[in-house]
């Protein structure tokens, strides 16, 4: 973890208390602290990962600039936990099941009292709130999950090029039925092959790093925000694979979210 004293300046430049940017870390923290009750109470397991990771080991909490969570679990549990969800006045899982115009073949768990807006589009998205990202992790190969995932991409540069009506929604969700059969096609083949890698499921845009289950079993725990939740085994050999010297601050600091509404 890096030394106190960086520690405090980096969040007095990018996330003080009350600032927007701290006020939706702790909304996502609201989210995952309800997701993780969820998953022990039905015996899913998931991990923190990726940045969220790298922000626990590093900063003891969110990497100061960072505007998302992501956690991550195997296909058979992420498959558990969509079936036994359930939304209620304050949380919606958003899959692509539920909404038309959602093309990604991972879920989010979204809160029901904001509104964001986000680099990466969205603004036809029947649900906009603050949200975790839920990943799947399955035994895939490199370039069949790149050849799914260039197909949802597709569909996506489709829906952004012409403006909503009904024939466009028709042709995306005719497109989207087609993609996501193809993808259960792909995996059956896939499972036949040699030499699969445990990658983010079939579809999904960050499938080029792989994890590996010797540094993912069996699980161990991390500190986040004051709080205990589910990490990888190995959380150093995980986050090189994925960044290299992950302790190293970047001199670019990424961010996904252009506007935020709190609804009350």
């Amino acid at each position: 973890m890096i030394l106190p004293e960086l520690q405090e300046q980096l969040r007095t430049e990018y996330n003080p208390d009350g600032s927007l940017l701290r006020r939706q870390q702790m909304k996502m923290l609201d989210i995952l602290l309800r997701v993780d009750k969820f998953c022990k109470e039905h015996d899913i397991k998931y991990w923190l990962s990726s940045g969220t990771l790298l922000g626990a080991v590093r900063h003891g909490g969110f990497i100061p600039w960072d505007d998302d969570v992501d956690i991550e679990m195997m296909r058979e549990d992420y498959l558990r936990f969509v079936r036994l969800f359930e939304d209620d006045d304050d949380l919606v899982l958003h899959t692509h099941k539920n909404d038309l115009h959602y093309i990604m073949p991972y879920a989010k768990v979204r809160d029901r009292h904001s509104v964001i807006e986000e680099h990466s589009g969205g603004e036809n998205f029947k649900y906009k709130g603050i949200f975790i990202d839920v990943f799947a992790l399955e035994y895939t190969h490199k370039f069949v999950n790149h050849q799914m995932h260039m197909k949802l991409r597709r569909i996506r540069k489709f829906e952004h090029r012409y403006k909503r009506n009904r024939m466009v929604d028709a042709i995306i969700s005719l497109r989207k039925e087609y993609a996501f059969a193809t993808i259960k096609a792909w995996r059956f083949i896939s499972n036949l092959l040699p030499g699969k890698q445990l990658r983010h499921t079939l579809g999904t845009w960050c499938y080029r790093k792989a994890r590996y289950e010797e540094d993912l079993f069996p699980l161990s725990t991390v500190q986040f925000e004051g709080y205990t939740f589910p990490a990888p085994h190995d959380s150093d050999a995980y986050l090189r694979k994925i960044y290299g010297d992950y302790m190293q601050l970047p001199s670019e600091k990424e961010v996904h979210t252009l506007k935020i509404e709190f609804l009350g």
